[in-house]
């Protein structure tokens, strides 16, 4: 699994692409990882946002949804939006849970990895792996019973989920397709 090679690593960040992932702009992306990165290591140093953490200092757990996905509305996580912030010509979205929107990349921390591969390893064996947007909202929704929990996407998304843009077929319609 893609989240323990990154644990063995040395990187502060894990950004995940699925196989349908398409960067339309590779310095839109490049912009965008860099303004994530800089709003949680503000949030560490300044507590700009503390109703989320209960403790100074700690780095919370960070999950970035970097593409597009359903709507948020349709999905009823926009409840959970609290606050904006423009930066060159880009819009993020904080929310205080995080969900995965059904979208095809993310970037998270270390300690968010952490937590993600706990919960895996306690919950699923190797056979009998659900679909990954799965895994990871159940990860996610017993993640974020703490307030240690920092969740942001983009009003306009650095990476174009292919298969709901429909420049790829899902697996899923494949395999519908043969029974």
């Amino acid at each position: 699994m893609l989240v323990n090679l990154f644990q063995k690593s040395d990187s502060e960040y894990l950004v995940i692409f699925e196989s349908d992932a398409l960067i339309p702009s590779v310095e839109n992306f490049v912009k965008s990882v860099q303004f994530a990165e800089k709003e949680l290591l503000i949030f560490q140093q300044f507590g700009e946002m503390s109703k989320l953490i209960d403790r100074k200092n700690v780095l919370p757990r960070l999950w970035v949804r970097l593409s597009t996905g359903f709507n948020i509305e349709t999905l009823h996580i926009d409840q959970y939006l609290f606050a904006k912030k423009v930066e060159n010509g880009l819009t993020m979205n904080f929310f205080s849970k995080p969900t995965t929107n059904t979208s095809c990349s993310y970037m998270m921390n270390r300690r968010m990895a952490n937590s993600i591969l706990q919960i895996f390893s306690k919950r699923y064996i190797a056979f009998s792996m659900p679909p990954i947007d799965f895994l990871y909202n159940q990860a996610l929704r017993k993640i974020s019973r703490t307030k240690e929990v920092m969740c942001m996407d983009f009003d306009v998304p650095p990476v174009i989920h292919g298969s709901m843009a429909g420049k790829y077929t899902s697996w899923q319609n494949e395999r519908e397709s043969r029974f």
